[in-house]
């Protein structure tokens, strides 16, 4: 009898314990969209070659909304505004847990943008989205960027190339291939521990690139009317 009562009570601390597990299996899986894995090594080559292409030489007057979204390539395709998650391609995801998810007074709504499970920069839409529903929104602004002090964090080949321009080119390339200047305010970008930022216009559109010690750590790529943070 004494058996069959220890036997009865084992099996209920497992009940407890493995029902326990689950609960914390569940929490954890909520507060990440995707799990991080391996960027395939095709894809990586892939996204150096289009990086390291030839650029096209920057436009007499300017860029024009066209001509710069057509040399803007996300995941190797052009670049469209607006845009969806499956628009970017495969590997990305957005994460929305906790400091990942904002909505701004502007009305805007912000998630962190994940590629192959590795945070890599932001997605924002002009909806009033929630957590559950931004991962089907129509998205206007694009965000990547880097910490550079957490770079093994961060993905080794960045999946954006705006005229050969991306995370970690150096200021003086990406001034050759697009023809933007820092900002006054700024000062000398290769002035070393320096951080300065680029802001460029065209008809529609703004980029901002952020960077330090002459290095892009920061790309924004939106509508000119919206809120530039």
């Amino acid at each position: 009898m004494k058996r069959a009562f220890a036997l009865i009570m084992a099996a209920a601390t497992l009940a407890a314990c493995t029902a326990g597990c689950g609960d914390k299996a569940e929490k954890s899986g909520a507060e990440s969209s995707s799990a991080v894995s391996e960027v395939p090594e095709s894809v990586n080559k892939e996204l150096k070659e289009a990086i390291e292409a030839d650029a096209v030489p920057v436009p007499d007057g300017g860029w024009t909304d066209d001509a710069l979204l057509a040399v803007t390539l996300v995941n190797g395709k052009k670049l469209s505004i607006p845009f969806t998650l499956s628009d970017l391609g495969e590997g990305f995801g957005v994460e929305t847990s906790g400091d990942n998810f904002m909505k701004k007074e502007s009305g805007e709504t912000t998630a962190s943008l994940t590629y192959y499970g590795r945070i890599c920069g932001l997605l924002t839409t002009p909806a009033d989205a929630t957590a559950d529903n931004f991962a089907s929104q129509e998205y206007s602004k694009l965000t990547f960027y880097k910490k550079v002090s957490e770079a093994e964090k961060y993905p080794e080949v960045y999946p954006i190339s705006m005229n050969g321009v991306t995370i970690g080119t150096k200021y003086d390339d990406m001034k050759a291939r697009l023809g933007f200047t820092a900002d006054e305010s700024s000062g000398d970008p290769n002035t070393s521990g320096k951080s300065f930022t680029v802001t460029g216009l065209t008809d529609s559109y703004y980029i901002r690139i952020i960077g330090k010690d002459a290095e892009i750590n920061h790309i924004t790529i939106g509508p000119k009317n919206t809120d530039k943070s």
